[in-house]
């Protein structure tokens, strides 16, 4: 697996990419969170610079063992959890499976429940199909609007970080499949939902419904931000996170 850890400040914190993305989404907020915290950034299975392979699971369950293998290879019995989109689905399950390990949860740009009916739910599936036999033309236009903005997405000019197809429909379909709603009410964690009213990847309202399902949340939003908050509006994302994770319980 393939991780990087910055500053040295406590709590430590651990960020989660989203779907076909890697740990450079995360390059300018991690600079700012490293001058008061420990800050892990690293590459989900099939992803960046992590192992990548036809034969690897790739299904959530996979995600929460290398996330709890990772904090127990450095050590880290409790860290603040950040994720975002297909990240912040992973965390949630983590925070459900091992709330031991969690000392706050912070979810950007992400749901309980992406397909809410069966049509959303087909959608996915032919998306899934295509990454799995069109994938270098299907991945070229997921990514195709991010080329144009090179300063934010610097990953795009660097193919070793390019998503397996393998990866990419497996965990398609493992979002399709995913519906967490009626088990939030057991996650007990301090949790932090970002949303904004302009992504049209994750919509707004699932945010704000996904933070209404949590029993001890607060939701800030903003908006004029795309699906990434972290790169287009990193000094907003930073300062919830600080101020959420400072404020005493």
């Amino acid at each position: 697996m393939y991780y990087n850890v910055f500053g040295e400040g406590y709590p430590p914190l651990i960020l989660i990419h989203g779907w076909t993305a890697n740990h450079t989404r995360w390059h300018i907020l991690e600079k700012k969170l490293a001058a008061n915290f420990k800050v892990v950034h690293y590459d989900l299975r099939g992803h960046g610079l992590t192992q990548k392979g036809p034969s690897l699971e790739y299904g959530f369950s996979a995600h929460l063992l290398d996330l709890r293998g990772l904090m127990d290879s450095l050590q880290l019995p409790r860290a603040v959890i950040v994720g975002h989109s297909m990240g912040g689905m992973i965390a949630q399950q983590f925070s459900l499976v091992f709330p031991e390990r969690v000392i706050k949860l912070i979810l950007i740009g992400t749901s309980a429940c992406v397909a809410v009916n069966e049509k959303e739910k087909a959608k996915l599936h032919r998306v899934a199909f295509l990454f799995r036999r069109l994938f270098r033309t299907t991945l070229f236009l997921k990514d195709h609007d991010k080329k144009k903005q090179p300063e934010l997405y610097i990953d795009q000019s660097n193919p070793s970080l390019r998503v397996s197809s393998v990866s990419a429909s497996s965990n398609l379909l493992s979002i399709a499949g995913m519906d967490l709603r009626p088990r939030l009410k057991n996650l007990k964690t301090p949790t932090l939902v970002i949303a904004s009213e302009d992504d049209k990847t994750v919509p707004f309202e699932q945010s704000k419904e996904l933070a209404g399902l949590i029993p001890d949340c607060e939701f800030r939003q903003t908006s004029g931000s795309g699906h990434h908050i972290m790169l287009e509006q990193p000094d907003f994302t930073a300062r919830a996170i600080e101020e959420f994770i400072w404020e005493q319980d």
